[in-house]
């Protein structure tokens, strides 16, 4: 019986699915792509047998499942990556309105949080459809993923992550339960990862139309390493500070075990 893997919905997880994607007659594995809400549930209920979860979606299980985390491929953020950003209209307004394409997803949650930590707001955001441009129009800030031109109001929700706590972000990384089977699902996890996808990739902003605006730069992180655990430690505990989690789980490394 084939393994069956939940993924989020997304393509920013691709790099990590590349190979597996591409097996059309694989009979060892179903990857399922869903939303990262359903994906937890997925996990939870048993219906999975491995997931490539969120600090968040990790977090909800602490109590209800024996979570391991297989030190394999990742994907976490350092500085300026462009996977998402917040937008700003100019506004005198003191109760601002807040939208967003994906508001219950992880990083847009990170982002909630970078609106609570550095500017105080606490605003309800709302699911709406359409690019940042429409959302812009009707609300005074918008979450989504992807960047713009420098001359538009926005910041970058990874360097102002790692600007505001220090250190890295990790958004996505393979999660099984503590069974017998582990090390087979951490060699799928290998086997299914974009060909030659180095340990990480450096970032620099395109700034050709900005003058002599210096570039900004960050790396995206491809590989599960110690930097990693003591990063995914203290994001939990930011989303248990926060409230968006019940307690801080502990982190249980198949390597460590």
């Amino acid at each position: 019986m084939p393994y069956k893997i939940a993924v989020p919905d997304n393509p920013i997880f691709l790099n990590l699915l590349a190979k597996g994607i591409d097996e059309k007659d694989n009979s060892r594995y179903e990857i399922l792509p869903v939303s990262e809400a359903r994906l937890s549930d997925l996990m939870l209920d048993n219906r999975v047998d491995l997931a490539l979860m969120s600090p968040f979606s990790f977090g909800k299980g602490v109590g209800l499942s024996n979570y391991i985390i297989l030190p394999t491929s990742i994907i976490a953020l350092e500085g300026y990556t462009g996977i998402a950003s917040f937008f700003f209209k100019q506004t005198n307004r003191k109760e601002l309105t807040c939208s967003s394409n994906d508001p219950d997803t992880f990083v847009m949650i990170i982002g909630k949080i970078l609106l609570a930590e550095l500017y105080g707001i606490h605003p309800e955001v709302k699911k709406v459809k359409g690019d940042w441009k429409e959302l812009l129009e009707s609300s005074d800030i918008v979450l989504t993923w992807g960047t713009a031109p420098q001359k538009e109001m926005t910041l970058d929700i990874s360097e102002e992550w790692f600007l505001h706590f220090g250190h890295i972000l990790p958004i996505a990384f393979w999660v099984c339960r503590d069974e017998e089977n582990n090390n087979d699902l951490l060699n799928l996890t290998k086997e299914m990862v974009l060909a030659d996808l180095a340990p990480q990739v450096d970032i620099v902003e395109d700034n050709t139309s900005a003058g002599n605006y210096q570039p900004r730069g960050g790396r995206i992180i491809y590989q599960w390493n110690s930097e990693i655990k003591n990063a995914l430690e203290q994001t939990l505990k930011i989303l248990y500070y926060h409230q968006y989690i019940d307690e801080i789980p502990e982190i249980s490394v198949l390597s460590d075990i």
